[in-house]
């Protein structure tokens, strides 16, 4: 469906799509590309995503292969994306100048300056609201000491601030001169053009030379090793590409996915690898990574037919590259592959749904509905899965955690092991209050689970009663060592407050046990909340039922 050309009475067919939104619609038209349908009011980016999925196109979408293949990009300074629009207040004003302020800019943002106009705090039109007393009270901002990570120079490189606005969790960066005066500010989507040379070039391969100095191909009908399973190769983020790519996508460090279907190079004893990078869907020597780190996923405990699910990868050897689904986030075209496209594209449809739905539930999202495919079977778009999704679906640990071909495969329970589930029951909410938007982060024996954002307020506790954990532990008729690490985030304007802590709780095998984790999240001007996560763990011997 062209969104450029179609009737009011098409785009309202459309999930989402109510009269006032489709009047919006044909308001701003034309779109130069499918991004351009942002600036529209009332879509963000969940709903380009959900207008992806029906088929919404804009007629003349192109990418800019020569703008996009330029990766100087990375290279530039911050100064080069900021905005210099951002409206600024003297310390002292009152909430009322301060809300006229933000009403005449049409901004989110007031950057709070001293006398001599140097950078001494910000809010936010949320923070006024919250925060805030009446019109006529001295307006109260969040302080920024000299040496905030938020103040930056224009000088700073941009790989860096990607990395203080994913990593970090800051909403904004405030770009300051020597002396601290304002000179602009960058959000994340400021970086829209580098994240589109990201995934432009997000796959990518390393090719082994010979003496001779060519390129090294391996055979075109290579050996299959017997006795050998499939299985995927999840590789760690190890450059300033890798790392952006692994940001943007949730940041559990990894970046690239390949595919091993056993084979190897009869001469020379190499094993062969399956993977599609910007040369189309090829086969590479393994040892062209060099060394790399990287996780390996036998798929044969998910009950994957390996011969069936390496005829399906091998079908697809010599397609193109998928720069599409790399950039635009949606898979629309099944004869064009990404790399961990590739790999999703040929799991057989329950695990697909499956790593959809785990995928869903971190994200807080409709992701993609159930599958890759419709009820008569055709292929139909899903969105981009990630080399960090399969690693979180698949149990693999953080890349900072990981030993470089480590095997990775769900526990298997042998009779007389200990069986424990550790279900998150709910979350507390004490101490000060702080704020009311929280995400979480569970892990439990190195496995970790996240939680998109959610409300939560001092009122009611966050029920959850969600499964964090179900594995092997120990040995039946004793007592066994649970570790829990929690991270709770209070998600900010300006920038989120993190807090963690870690425990050991003992339970009985066969038992159960109640167990608390408290964590404090500090704030600077408001104070400490007290997150209590409340786990339900239960034990029981494999052997019994």
């Amino acid at each position: 469906m062209d969104i450029n050309r179609v009737s009011k009475e098409e785009l309202i067919k459309l999930e989402g799509i109510g009269e006032h939104l489709a009047e919006e619609i044909i308001k701003a038209r034309p779109f130069r590309d499918i991004n351009d349908l942002l600036r529209v009011p009332g879509i963000g980016k969940k709903m380009l995503k959900r207008l992806l999925l029906q088929g919404a196109t804009v007629s003349g979408t192109k990418l800019d292969a020569e703008r996009l293949s330029d990766l100087s990009i990375l290279e530039r300074p911050i100064s080069h994306f900021m905005k210099r629009d951002c409206p600024t207040i003297a310390a002292g004003s009152t909430v009322a100048e301060a809300y006229g302020v933000l009403e005449e800019s049409g901004k989110k943002l007031l950057v709070v300056v001293d006398r001599e106009k140097r950078v001494v705090g910000v809010t936010t039109e949320k923070h006024l609201s919250k925060r805030c007393g009446g019109a006529g009270e001295t307006l109260r901002f969040l302080p920024l000491e000299p040496s905030s990570p938020v103040l930056v120079s224009p000088d700073l490189d941009v790989v860096e601030a990607a990395r203080r606005l994913m990593k970090e969790n800051y909403e904004y960066l405030i770009v300051v001169s020597g002396d601290r005066i304002f000179q602009g500010v960058v959000q994340l989507e400021d970086l829209k053009q580098v994240e589109e040379t990201v995934f432009y070039n997000m796959c990518y391969s390393k090719s082994v030379t010979s003496d001779s100095g060519k390129k090294r191909k391996p055979p075109e009908n290579p050996q299959v090793k017997q006795g050998c399973e499939c299985s995927l190769l999840i590789f760690v983020a190890e450059d300033k590409l890798g790392w952006l790519i692994d940001w943007w996508t949730g940041g559990y460090g990894y970046s690239h996915v390949a595919i091993d279907c056993c084979e190897f190079d009869p001469k020379t004893g190499e094993s062969i690898i399956i993977e599609a990078v910007k040369d189309g869907v090829v086969r590479t020597y393994l040892s062209s990574y060099g060394s790399r780190p990287y996780v390996r996923i036998p798929l044969k405990p998910y009950n994957v037919d390996c011969e069936e699910f390496c005829r399906c990868v091998k079908s697809h050897l010599g397609e193109p590259y998928d720069y599409e689904e790399a950039v635009l986030g949606v898979d629309r075209d099944p004869n064009r592959q990404i790399c961990s496209g590739l790999a999703f594209d040929c799991l057989p449809e329950e695990l697909q749904k499956r790593i959809l739905a785990d995928k869903r539930q971190r994200e807080g999202s409709s992701t993609g509905g159930e599958g890759a495919r419709d009820d008569s079977g055709r292929h139909r778009p899903h969105p981009r899965i990630s080399p960090n999704d399969l690693a979180r679906f698949f149990g693999a640990p953080k890349a900072a955690d990981l030993v470089s071909g480590q095997v990775v495969e769900p526990s298997r329970a042998r009779p007389g092991d200990c069986i424990v589930r550790v279900t998150l029951m709910e979350v507390r909410y004490g101490g000060d209050d702080i704020g009311d938007d929280w995400k979480y982060e569970v892990s439990v024996q190195g496995r970790t689970k996240s939680f998109a954002e959610r409300t939560v307020t001092q009122r009611r506790p966050d029920r959850i009663g969600q499964e964090v954990f179900s594995g092997p532990i120990g040995v039946c008729d004793s007592r066994v060592q649970v570790y829990i690490s929690v991270t709770a985030i209070e998600v900010d304007p300006i920038w989120d407050d993190v807090g963690s802590n870690s425990k050991t709780f003992e339970v009985e095998c066969p038992g159960q046990r109640v167990a608390e984790l408290e964590v404090n999240v500090s704030e600077t001007y408001y104070g400490t909340a007290k997150m209590t996560f409340v786990f339900n763990i239960e034990a029981r011997c494999s052997h019994r039922r």
